[in-house]
């Protein structure tokens, strides 16, 4: 890896913004259009007044904006690293110094080669009857009681990937640990002071015990246990390519595959619901596309057949993106748009700004899902973009059509606010925020 170096004060020629000239969000309604805590509106303007590239001093922080340098910054990957950054190191406290969203270079595209064929359409497709079931029994748990969805739906998905994709054997408090877990890292990451969330006596506990439970699994399967599932297909292509295996390795690609991103599927997931209980007719549009929707087809055809389904999905992705942007930083001096950004800068590169734009998106800050059947404005990029894109696009997607389809087959919703951020731990009001939609289900 590069080494890279603190820039030089004397040689910062971009321009300069303000943080008094964002304007704030606090008010921890998801329905708003918000980045990282200001409005999607003042990152707007400030894009337009300083150009793809600009500085904000208090944050030390070059930010990233627009089309063009997300084209431009996804087609250098060799100039970037997301492994030194403060949520690179956040990933690589927490699950280990080889854990693919931390890592960079050779290392990454190596994970990624591995990995990536457990990820594919077949290898996901195949897990839908399981989403199906699974969802079905945890929403039936609820029938007719107040429920907070997101978390009943992070906890339904870590299910299903630990039923599925790794079929560990958990029981439902294993289940649990493993979903909170993953919310509190998740969070903690992203949260002001990091170490001292992740330095928790019973944060600390909760960690030990969900990577004693894959390790101890991972001996297992090493040892000749077999599942028929994906950790298996991973084993295999390991031996194949690799004279001995590394168990801390598998451990974190066990982890992985059962976490899966079930918060940000649930993220989505929420605001898709809540985005189509304000347009009743889009609503009953999706509702009769999922009753005819075989999930076995997935793989073959994708969303084909699926239109209105497929524009209700794009626009939530484009209007509610679970992840606004990625930070990393320059590994050498960086020319975009003729601005350099020196080797050492910290960057935030904002490539959900814009799906806020006028000109691609018109009305941008409405949810309109008819625009991706009237026209073909340029896809979102909720799942990021070049060779850092997520791995588990495919997975979101099987889970969260499943989902839907389950849930409006059999269940009438009703919420009375829109997607909320509160507080993680109910008993801290200043631990990091995380989505929740109150709902109440009524059978159909």
């Amino acid at each position: 890896m590069t080494t890279a170096t603190t820039p030089a004060a004397s040689n910062d020629t971009l321009p300069q913004l303000a943080l008094d000239q964002l304007e704030p969000d606090r008010s921890g309604d998801l329905t708003g259009a918000t980045l990282l805590g200001f409005t999607a509106q003042s990152w707007i303007d400030a894009h337009r007044a300083l150009g793809p590239v600009f500085r904000i001093p208090e944050f030390d922080m070059v930010v990233l904006a627009g089309k063009e340098a997300s084209r431009a910054a996804w087609r250098s990957p060799q100039d970037w690293s997301y492994a030194l950054t403060d949520l690179g190191k956040a990933f690589r406290s927490q699950l280990g110094e080889g854990y693919i969203t931390g890592s960079d270079g050779d290392t990454h595209w190596e994970q990624r080669r591995v990995l990536q064929p457990m990820f594919n359409g077949e290898n996901i497709q195949r897990h839908a009857q399981v989403v199906a079931d699974i969802v079905r029994e945890e929403l039936a748990r609820h029938a007719g009681n107040p429920v907070e969805l997101h978390e009943l739906l992070v906890f339904s998905f870590t299910r299903t990937l630990n039923n599925s994709m790794v079929k560990t054997g958990a029981d439902d408090a294993q289940i649990r640990d493993c979903a909170r877990f993953e919310e509190e890292f998740i969070r903690g990451a992203t949260s002001p002071d990091a170490q001292a969330w992740y330095a928790r006596p019973a944060y600390r506990d909760l960690r030990e015990r969900v990577f004693a439970f894959f390790r101890a699994l991972v001996e297992a399967r090493l040892s000749g246990e077999r599942a028929g599932d994906n950790l298996d297909l991973l084993i295999d292509a390991m031996r194949a390519r690799r004279e001995r295996l590394d168990v801390e390795e598998l451990v974190r690609d066990a982890y992985l595959m059962q976490a899966g991103g079930a918060g940000n599927i649930a993220s989505l997931f929420c605001s898709l619901l809540w985005a189509l209980l304000q347009r009743p007719d889009w609503l009953e549009r999706v509702r009769g596309e999922l009753q005819q929707f075989d999930p076995a087809s997935l793989a073959a055809t994708g969303m084909n057949g699926l239109s209105a389904t497929r524009a209700a999905v794009l626009e939530t992705e484009r209007r509610f993106p679970p992840t606004p942007g990625m930070p990393k930083q320059a590994l050498r001096d960086v020319h975009i748009d003729e601005r350099l950004i020196p080797a050492g800068s910290n960057v935030f590169h904002l490539f959900t700004l814009d799906h806020y734009l006028e000109e691609d998106y018109p009305r941008a800050m409405e949810f309109r899902p008819e625009r991706w059947l009237e026209d073909k404005p340029p896809r979102p990029n909720a799942f990021g973009g070049g060779r850092h894109m997520c791995i588990g696009m495919n997975l979101a997607y099987l889970n969260l059509l499943v989902g839907l389809k389950t849930l409006l087959d059999a269940w009438e919703v009703h919420a009375r606010t829109g997607p909320q951020l509160r507080p993680i731990d109910p008993d801290n009001p200043d631990s990091p925020g995380v989505m929740a939609l109150e709902t109440t289900l009524q059978p159909r």
